[in-house]
């Protein structure tokens, strides 16, 4: 019975789902020169963040660290060549850029879904192709933990630096799920 009713249920979002994309045809339309929004489309366990109100054209900073949603900043490597970040580090004494987040295929490679007081929120992480120099077994990666609040800015984020992973964390009323 439990199996009918979720299957049931997994239906009726399916089709409110293409309901609203069939009302809104913008959604479907990505611009290729806009396709990095996808990874704000965050879809897991029944439940549907849409993160791309916290795209800035500047991105975020946290002391030396530089970080975006929906869109990778496009940085000039020494070689001339350029690289897509949606988290880096700049170190200000050597100029050396450590990417923490390349994005890859433009999707986080962990989404996670949890509650926090009965509200649900989104945990997600993109890791880079930089191999971590304190253990070679493992790819820096960028965990984003925006937490749903009633807040419209992003004032309280900041970056905690791991060893191979930051974490970025803040709250945004964006950053509710929409069902």
């Amino acid at each position: 019975m439990n199996r009918f009713i979720t299957l049931s249920v997994a239906v009726l979002l399916g089709l409110v789902s293409a309901t609203q994309i069939s009302q809104e045809p913008s959604f479907l339309a990505v611009d290729l020169n806009d396709a990095e929004k996808v990874s704000c489309y965050i879809y897991k366990d029944l439940t549907y963040f849409d993160l791309t109100p916290l795209y800035t054209e500047d991105g975020y900073s946290y002391k030396n660290f530089y970080y975006n949603f929906c869109k990778s900043f496009a940085l000039t490597n020494a070689d001339g060549t350029t690289s897509k970040a949606y988290a880096y580090y700049q170190d200000t004494e050597t100029g050396a850029t450590t990417i923490y987040a390349d994005g890859g295929d433009m999707r986080p490679d962990v989404v996670e879904v949890y509650d926090i007081d009965g509200v649900r929120n989104v945990r997600y992480t993109f890791n880079s192709n930089t191999t971590c120099t304190s253990d070679e077994t493992q790819k820096l990666s960028a965990t984003y933990e925006i937490t749903c609040s009633e807040d419209s800015s992003m004032t309280d984020s900041k970056v905690e630096e791991g060893t191979c992973n930051i974490k970025i964390t803040g709250s945004n009323k964006n950053a509710c799920a929409l069902f």
